[in-house]
């Protein structure tokens, strides 16, 4: 069943589509297939800001995507969902489009969130349209710096193109000298080219908001363009393009202009766009600007939270930023009258709720702060998997596309596994486990080793806790103390892709720690690259060559002929190995596919690793710094408040999402600097359901489970509290 809030939305969505569908009807536009229509926070508070009422052209929010598009599916359709009813400026994949050219969707592109992946492709509207006489357009976007070196080299890519109407000749938002200057481009010819130099500049791979207005009646262009993360000014300039905008209508394009040259494709990832047919006084466009990158109002539009002053809050927010506070604030929430719920400040993002600066006093009364624990969660990234094995609990492929583990030879065995009690234990030179089927599918070079495991005897050498290997026995592995005694790397045949790159060596057994390596073409020039991780911490630097100082050879494993296996090194001679996969038929267990603790088939007389292994993973691309810290569960949520310089004062109010180590140095709720006040009264730490360790907190009346925090200061650094249930009249979350 729908909550208050869910069943608002979902009434204010139906009263706006349907709006739309009758205007649309009204003007004769029902000659293409009428699009779904969703609404999100951030497309509703920009329909319904006091701005949008005359004057948005065109809205293009990516988060609209999400209910109909996984990470990584094709688009082929953009929807305008601005209300704008006299054109349809809804974008499709044009119909001469090459078949490599293509426009995705990224669970985690611009500042984490969803957005459009441009990879030298384009989504333009049907039609030709109008062009406004004066407008102002608001971006999120971020250019890609490496995608324009690995798909376009050789060619000429002075003028990526984000997007405009028409080519040269009317508006465009596109770069300048090789990706290094962004701005607005108003007119073709002499005119159109004597600003190019004076285009902002900007650093390519991160995340930028811009704001470009151009005037027909001045002829001028202003723009401005902000740091997404830290919100800083990051450059402005106002332009005298000095010739009147043609009036022709002309189509309007993202990613690449309808006559697009090889020189205009972009590479980067877009989350929203907005197009006014007018030019915005500074207020709006400091509004419009926050909407982008910090703060939602759910619902619709109101007031935004300020940096100082008074905030009566009337709805809930979601945060996609931080807030700074530099001057005294007061946030007072209120219970709603029908779910009895407080007002929840959300953040949506893996960022801050609010960060204290200059002395100032930021004040929290009956509020919920959510914390952002950030875009991916372990579970749905443990459903990307291409195989995943937890030994802790059985030898089954819990992704299920590589397949189950068996006990081949020796003695090894699930049980006992030291620092967890559970785990694979490998302890003699001959244990042997592997699946039995091979992989039906392919892995190419851009991929993730991980494995956890536990140590028990640091003399043994040359072991790999996780192995793949195909039938001509070319592999890549985690290996220890093969190169030098105590370190891990990167194995490979001919040590191909290997390397010793590790700042420290193991010294204590009984210890669990968690390894991963990425395989990927992110530097220049379609280099691979490998990085080595240790506790979600990056062991050692990045490297693109092997010990022999040549370029890594990029292995890839057909689908058909790899696997993976865990256990000894080996010491059967290549022909041997080769021997037993010819005598052996597709049920046999030496059909293997994933390899764990051997690292090839070489003719070795040594090599082998006395450890638990309890878990192993493996994917078909390179993971981020921050999924392999989330894999390894060593990602930790920033904290809700960051008190630089100034106090905190917490009350009546629920905190949650924020993790039991709020409770031992409060640095989940918030995080201060030496000498800066924290005073927390009457709130909640809310975490989850049943009795724990702090005692029966599930209050069943009310349907909440927590801790009470009758008070907490930094000055003493004392914690009063009392167990949730003999707490009357608390608010839950």
């Amino acid at each position: 069943m729908l909550g208050f809030h869910q069943r608002l939305l979902a009434g204010a969505a139906w009263k706006l589509c349907s709006r739309k569908f009758l205007l649309y009807f009204l003007v004769g536009m029902l000659a293409a297939t009428w699009p779904l229509c969703v609404a999100t926070p951030l497309s509703e508070a920009l329909k319904s800001h006091p701005s949008s009422s005359t004057h948005l052209w065109s809205l293009y929010d990516a988060e609209e995507l999400a209910t109909t598009h996984d990470d990584g599916d094709e688009i082929t359709s953009w929807s305008d969902v601005s209300e704008f009813v006299w054109a349809n400026h809804d974008l499709k994949k044009p119909t001469a489009r090459a078949a490599t050219e293509k426009t995705y969707f990224a669970k985690s592109g611009v500042g984490g969130l969803p957005s459009v992946r441009i990879d030298g492709s384009h989504l333009c509207t049907d039609n030709d349209v109008a062009t406004p006489s004066s407008g102002s357009i608001t971006v999120v976007i971020s250019f890609r710096f490496t995608r324009f070196n690995t798909y376009i080299a050789g060619e000429d890519p002075r003028w990526p193109y984000l997007v405009g109407q028409g080519h040269d000749s009317h508006w465009q938002v596109r770069t300048y000298d090789y990706y290094s200057k962004l701005g607005l481009c108003v007119g073709g010819g002499a005119a159109g080219a004597t600003d190019r130099d004076s285009r902002g500049s900007i650093s390519w791979n991160e995340d930028y908001v811009g704001v470009f207005q151009f005037n027909a009646n001045t002829q001028t262009t202003q723009e401005s363009i902000y740091n997404y993360w830290n919100k800083t000014f990051h450059t402005s300039r106002t332009f005298d393009f000095n010739r009147n905008l043609p009036q022709a209508n002309k189509k309007i394009c993202v990613g690449w202009s309808e006559s697009a040259n090889t020189d205009d494709k972009m590479y980067g990832f877009v989350r929203q766009i907005a197009i006014y047919d007018s030019i915005l006084d500074d207020a709006i466009v400091s509004d419009l600007r926050r909407l982008f990158f910090e703060q939602v109002p759910v619902g619709g539009y109101a007031d935004l939270i300020p940096n100082s002053g008074t905030a009566q809050l009337s709805r809930d927010y979601l945060l996609y930023n931080h807030i700074v506070v530099s001057s005294t604030l007061t946030i007072q929430g209120s219970v709603h009258s029908i779910t009895s719920h407080l007002t929840t400040i959300h953040q949506k993002a893996p960022k801050r709720l609010f960060e204290i600066n200059n002395g100032a006093t930021l004040t929290l009364k009956q509020v919920k702060l959510k914390g952002g624990s950030g875009t991916v969660e372990r579970k749905e990234l443990l459903k990307q998997a291409l195989g995943y094995w937890d030994f802790t609990v059985s030898m089954r492929d819990i992704a299920g596309r590589v397949g189950n583990m068996l006990f081949v030879k020796g003695t090894a065995t699930i049980g006992d596994g030291g620092a967890d009690g559970k785990g694979l234990r490998i302890d003699t030179p001959n244990d042997l486990v592997r699946t039995r089927l091979l992989a039906p599918v392919s892995l190419p070079f851009t991929k993730t080793l991980a494995a956890c495991v536990t140590l028990h005897d640091l003399s043994k050498t040359a072991g790999a806790v996780i192995s793949v290997i195909n039938t001509a026995a070319n592999f890549d592995a985690l290996v220890f103390a093969e190169i030098n005694p105590g370190k891990w790397i990167a194995g490979s045949d001919s040590f191909d892709r290997t390397k010793d790159v590790a700042f420290s060596a193991e010294s204590t057994t009984e210890e669990k720690f968690c390894l991963a390596a990425t395989y990927d073409n992110r530097l220049k020039n379609d280099r691979g690259a490998i990085q080595l991780y240790r506790n979600g911490i990056k062991y050692g630097l990045p490297y693109r060559k092997n010990v022999a100082n040549n370029y890594l050879q990029k292995r890839i494993y057909n689908a058909g002929d790899w696997g993976i296996q865990i256990g000894k090194y080996t010491i059967e001679p290549a022909s041997k190995f080769t021997q037993l996969l010819q005598l052996a038929n597709p049920m046999s267990p030496f059909r293997t596919t994933l390899l764990c603790g051997i690292t090839g088939y070489r003719n070795h007389t040594h090599g082998s690793i006395n450890a638990t292994v309890h878990e192993v993973s493996l994917w078909n691309r390179a993971l981020t710094d921050y999924e392999i810290a989330i894999l390894h569960r060593t990602y930790t949520s920033p904290g809700g408040v960051k008190v630089n310089q100034g106090s905190l004062q917490i009350k009546n109010s629920v905190l949650t999402q924020y993790g039991w180590k709020g409770m031992e140095d409060g640095r989940h709720i918030f995080d201060r600097s030496n000498g800066q006040s924290v005073e927390i009264d009457s709130s909640i730490l809310s975490y989850g359901f049943g009795a724990t360790k702090w005692g029966n907190s599930y209050d069943g009346g009310r349907g909440c489970a927590g801790l009470f925090i009758d008070s907490y200061s930094s000055s003493t650094q004392a914690w009063e509290t009392q167990e949730l249930h003999t707490v009357n009249n608390h608010y839950c979350f």
